[in-house]
């Protein structure tokens, strides 16, 4: 975990560092604002639809958007951990990566249309 630094009215350093139930409800939090967005997608006509492993069309379901968003949150979870272990600027580093990638996931929708 990160340590914040804080400066108070007396020039003095206090340092703190997030509790350990921020992460865990950070990752359940994407499951669920996923799952929001699929079921109002849904209710809109949206028509969930991929691939599947056949070739055959497979609908999306509400456990696949949990197990997604939750997966996908907890790679990044370790993926932050591993940089505050080895980096110095490890909220910075994810940060940009985490843009990137999030820009990145949408190209390929963009290039469909």
């Amino acid at each position: 975990m990160t340590t914040t630094t804080k400066y108070t009215s007396e020039n003095t350093m206090e340092t703190t560092e997030p509790s350990g139930w921020v992460r865990p409800v950070g990752v359940a939090a994407a499951s669920a604002v996923a799952l929001v967005i699929w079921a109002i997608g849904g209710a809109l006509g949206a028509d969930y639809v991929v691939p599947g492993f056949t070739g055959a069309p497979d609908q999306v379901n509400a456990v696949d958007v949990i197990m997604v968003a939750a997966g996908i949150s907890l790679v990044g979870w370790g993926f932050l951990a591993l940089l505050e272990r080895f980096t110095k600027n490890a909220r910075r580093i994810w940060t940009i990566v985490a843009a990137a990638l999030t820009v990145l996931s949408i190209v390929p929708n963009a290039l469909m249309a």
